[in-house]
């Protein structure tokens, strides 16, 4: 049911309640003090009419938000595991009140359901009393009386019917809304399930960060010992050039000198090879980190959307009962003051 439709229906239902309590206002007047009874609808052998009981209701009570946890960036592996942890009591939590919410709900369904069949049973004594009621009226009163009689029975079983049928649409909205807190429950869940996804990807993509991290601070000083060592070793040519231009004694150890010069060259440049690809790695990972963390920033503002929107309809829910409870209050008292009337009237016609 729209919501604009019935809190619409509530208000001509309140409307038609107003105009009926001032019309039993002004008749009391006319006729005089009410009975709390009508002892003269009474039939030797049969049991009386039943006023509406009391139902007691189930207390609405607000749903617990849980506090909205923010992602940051973990620099090691410890403190992502104390946040995945933290995500799952809180998401454990979150389900045993929706569950509660959930138990709630379906529990004043049914209260609502004994409510109307309660009503049709009340509806059931009434039409009984007044065909007792028709019968006296057939056997002793004037035609005129008669009729009058057969009008008024005839709106109040019609009230009755319009009655009956405002409840059964107000339990039909909550059965709508049950419906809905249904949805937006499984809704949670889902987002639930993305944000633990995202969770494990961010612990795995620091995991791996770090030990790029670690490789390439390894790298970058295995860089520096080769830089610093190729300096020496470009001092010790020039040293050993400068002792080749006054001798021609040492031309097999300057051959192996630049033997392994280059051969320390070609390691240089090897080395220098694997950092620029680590430098890549750790950027790619960088990337794949800040898009996770967009994705998961993203699950979390859809989760307060979602959580608002369960505030809302709770919301609904308790006005609805509200309205729903000022209605039977009424519907009770102006039964009372109709069934006093007519008593008042029939025992004025008996003297």
């Amino acid at each position: 049911m729209d919501p604009a439709e019935c809190w619409s229906n509530q208000n001509n239902l309140v409307s038609s309640l107003d105009l009926l309590e001032e019309e039993v206002l002004r008749e009391s007047t006319n006729y005089g003090p009410r009975w709390k009874r009508d002892k003269h609808l009474l039939v030797e052998g049969e049991a009386a009419a039943t006023f509406p009981r009391e139902v007691s209701r189930i207390s609405p009570r607000k749903p617990q938000i849980t506090p909205k946890t923010t992602i940051r960036r973990r620099s090691s592996i410890k403190r992502s595991s104390e946040r995945s942890a933290n995500n799952a009591e809180e998401e454990e939590g979150s389900k045993k009140q929706l569950q509660l919410e959930n138990e709630r709900l379906q529990d004043e369904i049914r209260q609502w359901q004994r409510e109307v069949e309660h009503a049709r049973d009340e509806k059931l004594e009434l039409e009984t009393s007044f065909r007792r009621l028709d019968q006296e009226i057939g056997n002793g009163y004037h035609l005129a009386e008669r009729k009058e009689k057969e009008l008024r029975i005839a709106e109040l079983v019609t009230k009755n019917q319009k009655m009956s049928q405002l409840l059964e649409k107000e339990l039909h909205g909550h059965e709508e809304l049950r419906q809905a807190h249904a949805e937006l429950q499984g809704e949670h869940r889902k987002l639930t399930e993305q944000v633990e996804l995202l969770n494990r990807v961010l612990d795995s993509v620091e995991t791996k960060h770090a030990e790029l991290s670690s490789s390439h601070t390894t790298l970058t000083a295995s860089y520096e010992a080769a830089q610093t060592r190729i300096e020496t070793l470009q001092s010790e040519i020039h040293v050993l050039q400068d002792k080749l231009a006054t001798s021609t004694t040492h031309v097999q150890v300057v051959a192996e000198y630049e033997g392994k010069i280059q051969q320390w060259e070609r390691t240089c440049r090897e080395l220098e090879h694997k950092c620029e690809l680590k430098t890549q790695k750790l950027a790619q990972t960088q990337k794949i980190a800040s898009a996770a963390q967009h994705e998961a920033q993203r699950a979390l503002d859809r989760q307060e959307e979602l959580e608002q929107e369960l505030r809302n309809a709770h919301d609904q829910l308790i006005r609805t009962n509200a309205a729903v409870r000022t209605m039977e209050a009424k519907l009770e008292a102006n039964l009372l003051s109709n069934n006093s009337q007519e008593s008042v009237r029939t025992y004025g016609a008996n003297r």
